[in-house]
This record gives C-alpha cells, sequence and structure tokens, in this order.
C-alpha cells in the first residue's frame, strides 16, 4: 500500500468529513432500539472510541509508534488527520508501515461509514443473530459477531454492520462495517457467516439523542414484509440458515385481537347511539373512546339539543354547554374539597384554642394562688 502525499492528504479530508459529521450530529449520543422479528430487543450505540476502527486505521499500531500524546482512540484519530506531511515524512524514513496502519479496504470503509451507522429499517435485508457455538465441527470460522445486519443500500451494493455486544454494558456496538463489490464477494460472506445461523428481520427502529432532543421511530412497511420473508427463505435454502419471526407473528397477532376487541366495542357503542337516534335521546359520550365516533355523537347530541340564545344571537351547542358543565362541576368538586380541608383546619384550630383557653385558666387559678400567700406574710 502506498500513498502520495497528496492521496494522503486526500484520505485525511474525507476522513476529516466523518469527523465533522460526528461531532455536529452528535452520533455517539444517539441510541437505537432495534425490535427484531425473532422478539429481540437491541441497542446500538456508535461510541467516538469506535470510529477509527470502523474507518479501517489500527489505533494500536499507531499508538505504538509514540508520536502522538493523545490517548483516547478519537483523540488519535484527529492528530493523524491533521498531521498529513508528518505521516508522510516517518513513512518516507521508513518509520511507519502503511500496511500495518490502513486496512486494505479503507477507502471503502470511509465510504460508507455515514450512511452504514444509520440503521434504515426498509433497507435492511434481514439480521442474523449469530451463535459461534453453530459452528462448531464445521470448517466455517467462527466469528465474534452478536449479530449482523445486512442492507442493501440505495445504489443496489449489499452492506454489513456487525455488532458485538460492549462489555458488561446493555447496548451493542459496531464490530465491523462492510460493503461488497461483487455477487461472489457478498456470497462468500454469506456462507462464512450465516452458515446454520439464525436469520430475522427488522421489524421497528427507535432512534433517540438526548443531547439534540431528537426521536423517532421507523416501521418496516407492510408491503416489504412478503418481499423480505421470500428472501429469508431463499437464504434458507442456500445457507442452511434458520428463520425465527415468531416475535412478530405473536406482536401482530396480539395486535389483531386488540383490533378485535376494539372494533367489538365499537359496534356495541355504535349500536347504542343509534338507538339514542331512534329514540331522540342524548348519547352519553363518556364512555366512548374512539375518538371519531365521539365527533359523530357529540354532533348528533348538538343537534338534538340545539339552543339559541335571542339576547346574544348566537347557539350555544350541547357540547359546549356539557364541557362548561363538567369544567364547573369540577371547579365546584375542588372547592368543596378545599372547604372540607378548611373546616377539618378549624376544628383543629378550635381544640387548640380550647386546650389553651384552659391552660389559661389553670394559669390564672395558680396566679391568684401565689398572690394569697404573698399577702399573708408578714
Amino acid at each position: 500500500m502506498n500513498y502520495s502525499l497528496a492521496d494522503l492528504e486526500n484520505l485525511f479530508d474525507r476522513i476529516k468529513n466523518i469527523i465533522n459529521y460526528v461531532e455536529k450530529c452528535y452520533v455517539d449520543n444517539n441510541e437505537s432500539l432495534l425490535m427484531l422479528a425473532n422478539g429481540d430487543t437491541i441497542q446500538v450505540k456508535i461510541p467516538k472510541e469506535k470510529i477509527a476502527h470502523l474507518l479501517g486505521i489500527n489505533i494500536p499500531y499507531l499508538k505504538s509508534l509514540g508520536i502522538f500524546n493523545s490517548e483516547s482512540s478519537f483523540a488519535l484519530l484527529k492528530e493523524l488527520v491533521d498531521n498529513a506531511y508528518k505521516i508522510n515524512g516517518l513513512r518516507q524514513q521508513g518509520l511507519i508501515n502503511y500496511s500495518l496502519l490502513f486496512s486494505d479496504h479503507i477507502d471503502n470503509k470511509i465510504n460508507i461509514f455515514i450512511d452504514n451507522v444509520k440503521i434504515n429499517v426498509r433497507e435492511t435485508a434481514f439480521v442474523c443473530k449469530y451463535d459461534s457455538e453453530r459452528t462448531y465441527l464445521s470448517s466455517i470460522k467462527n466469528q465474534k459477531y452478536d449479530y449482523i445486519i445486512v442492507r442493501t443500500n440505495c445504489e443496489g451494493k449489499k452492506m454489513a454492520l456487525c455488532l458485538v455486544r460492549d462489555g458488561n454494558n446493555s447496548y451493542y456496538v459496531p464490530m465491523s462495517s462492510q460493503i461488497f463489490d461483487s455477487k461472489e464477494e457478498y456470497e462468500k460472506f454469506l456462507e462464512e457467516n450465516i452458515n446454520n445461523q439464525e436469520i430475522t428481520l427488522l421489524r421497528q427502529t427507535n432512534v433517540r439523542n438526548i443531547y439534540n432532543d431528537y426521536f423517532k421511530k421507523f416501521y418496516i412497511l407492510t408491503d416489504d414484509i412478503l418481499l423480505k420473508l421470500n428472501y429469508l427463505k431463499m437464504l434458507k435454502s442456500n445457507y442452511n440458515a434458520i428463520i425465527d419471526t415468531s416475535g412478530a407473528l405473536e406482536f401482530y397477532l396480539n395486535q389483531s385481537s386488540e383490533r378485535s376487541v376494539k372494533e367489538a366495542n365499537n359496534t356495541e357503542i355504535v349500536t347504542d347511539i343509534i338507538s339514542s337516534i331512534c329514540n331522540n335521546e342524548l348519547v352519553d359520550v363518556d364512555d366512548i373512546e374512539d375518538g371519531n365516533i365521539k365527533k359523530i355523537a357529540e354532533a348528533y347530541n348538538d343537534l338534538i339539543a340545539y339552543n339559541y340564545d335571542g339576547s346574544t344571537g348566537t347557539s350555544l351547542s350541547y357540547s359546549k354547554l356539557l364541557d362548561e358543565y363538567k369544567l364547573i362541576k369540577r371547579e365546584l368538586e375542588e372547592i368543596k374539597s378545599k372547604n372540607s380541608n378548611l373546616e377539618e383546619e378549624k376544628t383543629v384550630l378550635e381544640e387548640e384554642k380550647s386546650v389553651i383557653l384552659k391552660e389559661n385558666e389553670e394559669y390564672k387559678k395558680k396566679e391568684e394562688e401565689i398572690i394569697n400567700i404573698l399577702k399573708r406574710k408578714p
């Protein structure tokens, strides 16, 4: 691997753009909650200390050279890209080996970094829940990953983000970011990583950034589910993968059950409303939870309880009067509650007053006794 000074400066400028993006968008504060179709829910973060590795920079090797003072990986990365001339000079002196400092795939890693760390629900083809024990007694190499997210970007290229659990923490961090330039390269990756492994879909992602108060949910589109399931079936056939979407099935069944209960309740409510309309009666809207049905019921109440105020020339709707009545009722209840508290306080004060008066009488008696004793003395 050989870079001229101009090539190195260009390479470092591209990395600077990524550093600016990371700092400007507070990428290390992003928390992505991934809900998988197998029932797993995992939290993903991108710590600054992982970025140099994801870009293909060998920080342990750079640190061993002792040419910079920074200790943290991200700070060392920033020092590195600010010193292209110095690095080029050391390379010419034979003091730095680019093959050890830079990954062979550094260009691709830089190109895809910003895109690949944004976990895109729609572009995600599948997620592999990697279990190293499944490679036992096989010729497939054992990886250190916990989850592998495979996606197809807007250009049709296959990409992978490999996650590992961050020590004792509850979240996962990227260990590897890859793009595949050919079908053969991608198929080799699948053969080495998903053979006999569990694969599933990414159902939903909740992205939160507490630093800039950002929160948004992203869902898998209904139209994409069947297409993605067919792709899982192909992977199962070609790589002996194990499909698990039981969590999604349970989720959608629960949703369907809740929807059925809600529809049954709404049917009963609508039947009651029809009965009230037939009998020219007001509809009780307090127990109606469905917003649209409640609006219809309130509109009907307003119609049959139409009231015209001749003094102002305006109509007063039943719903408005009912809201005002409920407000006045709440205020009255609050006044009653406050009055009750005041009565209790009054009772306590009267009791305290009685005790004080009684004590005062006793003090007066003792005072009179003392005065009488003093008078009897010669």
